[in-house]
């Protein structure tokens, strides 16, 4: 019984994997302006896009609440888009994207935060700071791995109309 189970779990295991890699990329119409640079499908699923893409949401800057002194320092960025941006930037097909990570920390910490908000942050006598606003991207790549989209880009500008919020409670750190 045992083997037969193991035999039926692994000839399906491949179905599992194609279904994820065979995804179809949605690209709604507001974005047209995105090229696909590359779009993978062997080595995990992800494509990456050149050009730029306007999104609105909340950047979140915060330090991780670890488990340790070596993950209590690291600096977390990322970008939540609305629900209206959601619908309109690439993701694969019923893996809508929820949040960006941000690649380019130093650059997009200036570009968002006042410097002396900034200086406090580095300091960690704040520990989160979010901006609402509108972010233009580059380098925008999305993906699903373990059943979950992801997505990184590069903030290259930020309009923000609201001041910024400031806390002093990071979120726990996970998945």
């Amino acid at each position: 019984m045992k083997a037969t189970l193991l035999t039926v779990v692994l000839a399906l295991c491949p179905a599992f994997i194609y279904a994820e890699t065979s995804l179809p990329l949605i690209r709604p119409e507001a974005t047209r302006g995105l090229i696909v640079r590359k779009l993978e499908r062997s080595q995990g699923l992800f494509a990456e896009f050149e050009g730029t893409l306007a999104v609105s949401g909340t950047f979140i800057a915060q330090w991780i609440q670890g488990v340790d002194e070596d993950t209590d320092n690291t600096l977390d960025l990322r970008l939540v888009p609305d629900p209206e941006t959601i619908a309109r930037i690439p993701y694969f097909d019923r893996y809508p994207v929820r949040k960006i990570d941000i690649e380019n920390e130093a650059e997009a910490l200036r570009l968002v935060i006042q410097a002396k908000t900034l200086a406090r942050l580095q300091k960690k006598e704040i520990k989160v700071v979010r901006a609402t606003g509108t972010f233009v991207l580059r380098n925008y790549v999305v993906g699903v791995e373990c059943d979950a989209s992801w997505a990184r880009a590069k903030i290259v500008s930020a309009k923000i109309p609201r001041p910024l919020m400031l806390t002093g409670t990071p979120q726990p750190f996970g998945c």
